[in-house]
């Protein structure tokens, strides 16, 4: 589904590809149809060129094999997988009288699916893309697609017909902050001026079984939303271990070989001035190193090391 650029000829290797060996390999895969043609606004063999000495660029050819690109496509299609796997979530509740294709139906008749969004609202951001990507593919009645800020309102002038069920839509879980915020962020109850949220509207429960079925989650945010959020059930089309954090908290990175770790903070901050980016914030948010980018934008918890635009220095991924 993704563009790999790491290990997808089934051959253990003790150290990183050379980057003649990385670029000629990704060029024939992508030539051959095993990985989808390399998009036009992405540049490797620019972005390797931006670094001097041998070691560095070994450094910088093992970060590009780890590299994934999605594009909208791919995208969309693991957020439908996610949505619709909720379907086997309902075989060990169900009575012996009703069915899992009934139940489903009724779910999907019925659901409510939203998106998480942040502090600042953003008409730009990705939940918007699923939200209208959403009717038809998840839910036939677009009235069932709704802005989380306006759940309280529909809520209230649905109370005659029980509790709804809500689905949260989206393409990354990273840190697990959008979904924590849009979940505990005072909203209105569309009846008077006394503010509400979702979290509360569940605990007096008008919301019942809430899903968040992200394309990506990774195991960090999963961890964070089940603690704060136990009632929310996780459920991503792919979970993305603390191994594949350049900085991870639990475990030791996967995206350089076992000899480049120990040279992978000191790589990053090296290149902060040339690219761009303060040595603070070499992680990039919540500093975890993501090697990730969408069609439709670069995560902000990605390395900024591939994102930077600083002038002198070529971009592999511009941000939009």
């Amino acid at each position: 589904m993704a563009t790999y650029i790491r290990r997808y000829d089934g051959v253990e290797r003790r150290g990183a590809l050379s980057e003649v060996e990385s670029r000629s390999r990704r060029q024939f895969y992508s030539n051959i149809g095993l990985w989808p043609r390399q998009p036009g606004d992405i540049n490797p063999t620019g972005w390797l060129d931006n670094f001097g000495t041998a070691r560095d660029r070994e450094i910088a050819a093992a970060l590009l094999e780890s590299f994934v690109y999605l594009n909208s496509a791919h995208v969309e299609k693991m957020v439908s997988s996610a949505f619709h796997s909720l379907s086997t979530t309902f075989r060990s509740a169900l009575p012996p009288s009703e069915s899992v294709v009934n139940r489903w139906q009724t779910f999907r008749r019925n659901v409510v699916v939203t998106y998480p969004t942040g502090d600042i609202y953003d008409p730009a951001g990705s939940g918007h893309i699923f939200i209208r990507s959403a009717r038809g593919n998840l839910v036939t009645n677009p009235g069932q697609l709704r802005d989380p800020a306006a759940i309280g309102d529909y809520v209230t002038h649905n109370q005659g017909q029980g509790a709804i069920d809500l689905v949260f839509v989206d393409d990354l879980a990273a840190t697990g902050t959008q979904f924590l915020q849009v979940w505990f962020r005072e909203i209105s109850d569309g009846q008077s001026d006394a503010a509400t949220s979702l979290a509360l509207l569940q605990a007096d429960g008008r919301i019942g079984e809430v899903y968040y079925t992200p394309a990506i989650c990774t195991a960090y945010a999963k961890r964070e939303i089940a603690m704060q959020c136990p009632t929310v059930m996780v459920r991503p089309a792919h979970l993305l271990p603390d191994e594949y954090f350049a900085n991870p908290e639990y475990s030791e990175t996967n995206l350089v070989p076992a000899n480049l770790r120990a040279e992978l903070p000191g790589f990053l901050a090296r290149y902060a001035h040339p690219a761009g980016y303060k040595i603070e914030d070499k992680f990039g948010f919540g500093d975890m190193g993501l090697a990730l980018a969408f069609e439709h934008g670069v995560p902000d918890n990605t390395l900024p090391i591939f994102t930077s635009e600083n002038s002198g220095w070529t971009t592999l991924r511009r941000k939009r």
